[in-house]
């Protein structure tokens, strides 16, 4: 009975089929290393033979360690230099856009993010269009603060001409109305 596509897929059986081969890989090296380690005639007497079965261990016991203590300790310091490489990859471009953050927090938009095109891919593109909306919308604000200024100071002066009282009184509202909105410029651009 052949197994499903769907099942052969699946992790499951990989893992089974990886388990089946070391498995079958350990006998053929374990049979290998008895054929030639082992002696030709084994010893006749019992005690002989549980002599040579010790060392025979021993030597197995030994060259088990000095296989697989190497290769852990390689298998530890290539998982802790690739930890360390991500780490190091991903933490290092996060920093950087951190500290440009409290620059940006004082209010100084002419300096654009430390950042290549590779370092946290979308993050680089979008803070420089966002210092851009930012620094549009600020010309913006001071344009308008200055129409509002210079048309401040011409209803100023032709009030100081001539005016009316009725005129006078409702200029000197809008001139109030336009110094609320003085200070509130003055708000936002702090």
């Amino acid at each position: 009975m052949e197994p499903s596509a769907v099942f052969k897929r699946s992790s499951f059986y990989r893992f089974g089929t990886n388990l089946f081969l070391v498995i079958l890989l350990g006998a053929a090296v374990s049979a290998f290393t008895l054929y030639f380690i082992l002696p030709k005639e084994l010893p006749l007497t019992y005690a002989e033979s549980l002599r040579a079965l010790q060392k025979l261990e021993g030597t197995l016991y030994l060259r088990t360690y000095l296989i697989y203590l190497p290769v852990a300790a390689f298998i530890f310091i290539g998982v802790i230099a690739l930890s360390r490489s991500l780490t190091k990859r991903i933490v290092t471009p996060l920093k950087s856009v951190s500290d440009f953050s409290m620059t940006l927090s004082s209010g100084d938009f002419s300096k654009r993010p430390p950042l290549e095109a590779a370092d946290l891919f979308p993050l680089a593109p979008r803070l420089n269009e966002l210092i851009d909306s930012y620094q549009e919308r600020l010309a913006s604000v001071k344009d308008a603060v200055s129409k509002i200024e210079s048309i401040q100071k011409n209803i100023e002066n032709r009030m100081e001409k001539n005016a009316d009282e009725e005129i006078k009184a409702e200029l000197k509202e809008l001139i109030e109305t336009t110094r609320q909105a003085d200070r509130i410029l003055d708000k936002i651009r702090a």
